[in-house]
């Protein structure tokens, strides 16, 4: 059913708007990018939440909520209490191998929106793209390297060395205000 470009237009319009009452919706293209990017985003949720319940977390939360409000909270005392929290759970390493292959394939269909975005000039008349990204944007740049380095620690098993000297990002989604990683003040650069 999602093999077609028209399937995958339809999937996010209806999740966009699942009334199909937006009329403004009907001038937005949707492409294999933007459903790409959909599609890592729901695989990298997959990834943290099954490496958050990979490991215990039997506790009563209410009585972490009582004592935390008495200003009484021992973090000591609290893990003699529940000694295993946090522990992985019997279940735990097959989770978390299943979380590690999500992660991984979050970032490969991340990396293959964002080429798609950024190389989309296949505009249709009259419509807005749902998301843009520049081809020359150092900040997202960056983002895929990191990516690809994260992605190499997981496979390897092996620590990563993160680029963070960042510029500036700035993103367009149709129907919402522009959100930014603004460039550094000038106190952040050192000047």
């Amino acid at each position: 059913l999602l093999g077609t470009s028209e399937s995958k237009e339809i999937l996010l319009k209806s999740l966009l708007d699942p009334q199909g009452k937006d009329p403004t919706l009907q001038n937005v293209e949707v492409d294999d990018g933007d459903y790409y990017l959909f599609r890592a985003f729901l695989k990298a949720m997959r990834g943290f939440i099954l490496t958050w319940t990979s490991y215990n977390q039997d506790f009563n939360a209410r009585e972490l909520a009582a004592i935390m409000n008495a200003e009484m909270f021992n973090i000591q005392k609290f893990l003699d209490r529940y000694p295993d929290l946090l522990k992985v759970r019997a279940d735990g390493p097959a989770a978390l191998l299943q979380a590690k292959q999500a992660l991984i394939d979050a970032i490969d269909d991340y990396l293959i929106a964002s080429d798609k975005i950024r190389n989309d000039t296949d505009i249709t008349a009259g419509a807005t793209e749902l998301i843009t990204l520049e081809a020359d944007n150092y900040g997202e740049t960056l983002l895929r390297e990191n990516l690809a380095k994260i992605k190499t620690s997981l496979q390897q098993n092996a620590p990563v060395q993160f680029i963070n000297n960042t510029i500036g990002t700035e993103y367009y989604v149709y129907g919402v205000a522009s959100f930014s990683r603004t460039e550094p003040s000038w106190w952040e650069k050192g000047y």
